[in-house]
């Protein structure tokens, strides 16, 4: 704000209310995001597992790619996302990074993860009852 635009609010509004300062409010009341970021990152972590057991990328620039292609309709993923995703799945030895940049799937994950995403499937009910 300039010099001239002050002196003409001043005589506009006056001095007085001016040199008040604003009324405090009741300072707002903190969300529970926690849960729901929470929420957010199991199913991106889901779902990318999901991808990768069904591409098997095979180097670390592959996997980086898909991470970035599953959330690409959806708005797209940051790049700090896609690393704390890498992460969490390095963690939990889903998958490790070899020093040549070759992906290692350790354990045998791959079969046992999909043991377990058969068993994650909701039995199907018939439409109609009898």
């Amino acid at each position: 704000m300039t010099a001239a635009q002050y002196d003409a609010l001043v005589q506009v509004v006056g001095p007085a209310q001016l040199d008040e300062s604003p009324p405090e409010s009741a300072p707002a009341p903190v969300p529970a995001i926690r849960q729901t970021h929470a929420m957010a990152v199991r199913r991106k972590l889901k779902s990318v597992r999901s991808c990768i057991l069904k591409l098997k990328p095979k180097n670390n620039e592959e996997v980086f790619r898909l991470i970035k292609s599953v959330y690409h309709q959806s708005g797209g993923i940051s790049d700090t996302e896609v690393a704390q995703i890498l992460s969490v799945l390095e963690k939990e030895k889903f998958l490790g990074f070899n020093e040549d940049g070759t992906v290692n799937y350790v354990g045998g994950l791959i079969s046992s993860n999909l043991d377990e995403a058969a068993e994650d499937k909701p039995e199907s009910k018939p439409l109609i009852s009898a």
